[in-house]
């Protein structure tokens, strides 16, 4: 049986009058392709960075995912119907375990989603300290590679 949670949220727009409902729903089981088929082409690695996040027990071993998958010849940063790679959800999600492991496969830091953002841009918009970390190691990668300090890594790399 599925286990399901809700969280529901309003927000007021300046008039007052409009209302805004927001739904957040976690599953236990996946989310069925045929009604969201932007969820079709999510690869194996960034299915496990999502559950990685939804429970506190029994977490895929993420380098163990990644080997695999490597392995099987699936590229490290297979992209979905958003745009995202699977460094952009450990990005998004705070996951810095994730993040190095996909760095040290060869993830590009500096993949953008369909919306032009990098994985850094997803961490600097978050607000836990798991964020904060993967943004500051998303940093250190980029000012290593380059022998600079700064927070270029906010933006596509320009050639």
């Amino acid at each position: 049986m599925a286990q399901t949670h809700v969280y529901i949220s309003k927000k007021t727009q300046n008039d007052g009058d409009s209302l805004v409902l927001s739904l957040r729903a976690s599953f236990r089981e996946p989310v069925p392709t045929n009604e969201y088929p932007q969820f079709a082409s999510i690869s194996a690695i960034s299915r496990a960075i999502m559950e990685r996040s939804r429970t506190a027990y029994g977490k895929p071993d993420i380098r163990k995912v990644i080997s695999e998958e490597v392995a099987k010849g699936s590229p490290i940063g297979k992209k979905d119907g958003y745009g995202y790679a699977p460094f952009h959800y450990a990005a998004d999600l705070g996951d810095l375990e994730a993040a190095i492991a996909l760095r040290e496969a060869g993830a590009d830091i500096y993949a953008t989603n369909s919306k032009g953002e990098t994985p850094a841009q997803l961490a600097r918009r978050g607000k836990s300290p798991g964020h904060t970390a993967v943004l500051n190691y998303l940093l250190g990668q980029r000012d290593s590679a380059h022998g600079t300090t700064g927070s270029g890594a906010f933006g596509p790399k320009r050639g």
